[in-house]
C-alpha cells in the first residue's frame, strides 16, 4: 500500500502546512482512496505540492462526524465531481466535547451548511453496517464496546429533534480495511471506540488474515502513563508490522510506541508518502 499523510498535526516537508486535522491518501493496487479531509481545504493545498491528484480518488471516507476530518469537503468536490463520499448516517448531530470535565460550548461536528448537504445528497453514501466499498477495501463500523479499553475521552451528542445532551455512543466512526493478499492495512481517523476493541473488530471480522499496519489517529492523549503502558502491552499481541500514531495520538504516546517498538513505529507527519508492505 502506497500511503501519502495530506494533513497531519504537525509537518517537516518545507512546502506543506499542518492543522489539527487529518487526511490520508491510500493507493492499493489501481484503487485509489481518499480517507477523511482535515479541518480545511489545507489537505487539497498540499496534495498539489507532493504530486496527488484528487480528482483520481474513486471515493472519499468521511471516518467519523468531526470537524477536523470533514472541513475540506467543499475543496474535494471542487477537484473531483464525481467520487462517492463514504459516510456513517448517525454523523450529522451536533457533537460536544469536553474539557477539564466540562462539557465544550461548541459543536465539533460536522459543520457542513444546509445547502452544501443538499448539494451532496446525490453523492452519499450513508453506511450503517460493515459495506465493501471496492475490490479489497473494507468499511467497518458499529464497533462493539469493551469495557476493559474504555475510550480515553467522553464526547456528547445532541440529535436533529432533540434539545437535550447524550453521551455519544461513536456508533457513527468507521475505519478502513484494505486487504493486500493475506494482509490488512488498517486506517482509522480517531479511534474513538478504542484502538485496541477496533484492532479486535477487525480480527473478528477478518480471522484469518494479518493485520499488518495500523495507521491512526488514537486518541491516547489524556491518558496517564499507567493507561498508555497498558496500551503498549496489549498492542504488543497484534504483532504488527507497522504502527502509524498520527494527529489525536498524542506526543506522550507517540514517544511511547516509538519506545516500545522502535522498528515497528513509524513517525510521519504532513506531505510523507510511504510504501507500506
Amino acid at each position: 500500500m502506497k500511503l501519502t499523510i495530506l494533513v497531519d498535526n504537525q509537518t517537516y516537508h518545507p512546502d506543506c502546512c499542518a492543522e489539527w486535522g487529518l487526511a490520508l491518501f491510500a493507493e492499493s493496487g489501481d484503487r485509489k482512496i481518499l480517507f477523511d479531509t482535515g479541518a480545511s481545504d489545507m489537505f487539497a493545498g498540499n496534495a498539489k505540492k507532493v504530486g496527488v491528484d484528487l480528482a483520481e480518488a474513486e471515493a472519499l471516507i468521511i471516518s467519523h462526524g468531526h470537524y477536523d476530518h470533514t472541513g475540506g469537503i467543499e475543496a474535494f468536490i471542487q477537484a473531483n465531481q464525481t467520487a462517492p463520499i463514504y459516510v456513517h448516517k448517525e454523523a450529522f448531530d451536533e457533537f460536544y466535547g469536553m474539557t477539564s470535565e466540562e462539557i465544550d460550548d461548541y459543536n465539533c461536528g460536522i459543520l457542513w451548511s444546509d445547502a452544501l448537504k443538499e448539494m451532496l445528497k446525490p453523492r452519499l453514501r450513508l453506511t450503517e453496517q460493515g459495506v465493501q466499498i471496492a475490490e479489497h477495501m473494507y468499511l467497518l463500523s458499529n464497533i462493539p464496546a469493551n469495557r476493559r479499553w474504555a475510550p480515553a475521552e467522553q464526547f456528547f451528542r445532541k440529535g436533529k429533534n432533540s434539545s437535550k445532551l447524550e453521551e455519544d455512543s461513536m456508533d457513527h466512526e468507521q475505519v478502513l480495511v484494505i486487504e493486500e493478499g493475506e494482509k490488512l492495512f488498517l486506517l482509522s481517523g480517531c479511534s474513538h471506540k478504542g484502538v485496541i476493541p477496533i484492532l479486535e473488530h477487525v480480527k473478528r471480522e477478518f480471522p484469518d488474515k494479518k493485520i499488518s499496519a495500523l495507521v491512526a489517529g488514537m486518541h491516547l492523549h489524556a491518558l496517564d502513563e499507567a493507561g498508555r503502558k497498558d496500551i503498549m502491552d496489549e498492542l504488543k499481541k497484534f504483532r504488527l508490522e507497522y504502527i502509524l500514531p498520527l494527529h489525536c495520538t498524542g506526543r506522550m504516546a507517540t514517544m511511547d510506541l516509538k519506545l516500545c517498538f522502535p522498528e515497528t513505529c513509524v513517525l510521519a507527519s504532513t506531505g510523507q508518502t510511504l510504501i507500506l508492505e
